[in-house]
């Protein structure tokens, strides 16, 4: 939900690059308008009521013809609930469709509790990372009387293969 940010353009773009160099057809990104927030603690109607609003706006992409066969999920949080939309849908997550996400937390998700899929590959954005070069570069400009120009510093993510975790 929300306006485009610069790190959802980027990942678009990949998306959409990825899917060409495979010849593949790009579907747009589903922005789930009014999505249930996340509870902080396991809350089982929580988890249906995310799980319900996937299905509902996934439900053309997973029944009928031409269904998908992976879902690229904006976040580990969400592909317990997006399993538990496929299952709601008959169709079987890991056999009938993959699910995948980012942030490489997928183990410490409440969620889990919920639903037994296990995501066969994972991104790991390097948060630890990120927040070090931004301390570095905060301590530069305070040490440099904020001398130094301003910059972007890009982090490199990793594909965390989950089966070999």
């Amino acid at each position: 939900d929300g306006p485009a940010t610069d790190w959802r353009t980027n990942r678009d773009r990949a998306y959409l690059d990825a899917v060409a160099r495979a010849g593949l057809e790009a579907l747009p990104s589903l922005i789930l308008h009014g999505y249930q927030p996340r509870a902080q603690i396991a809350d089982a109607a929580n988890f249906q009521a995310r799980a319900r609003q996937i299905a509902g706006y996934c439900l053309e992409h997973l029944s009928g013809a031409g269904t998908v066969d992976a879902i690229m999920l904006p976040t580990d949080l969400d592909v317990f609930p997006a399993a538990a939309a496929c299952r709601l849908l008959n169709k079987i997550p890991g056999k009938d469709v993959q699910l995948l996400g980012f942030d490489n937390l997928w183990k410490d998700c409440w969620e889990r509790s919920f639903e037994d899929y296990v995501p066969p590959v994972t991104v790991e954005k390097h948060n630890d990372r990120v927040g070090s070069a931004m301390v570095d570069l905060l301590t530069r400009r305070i040490t440099d009387g904020a001398k130094e120009a301003p910059r972007r510093t890009l982090v490199e993510t990793e594909i965390i293969s989950v089966a070999a975790s």
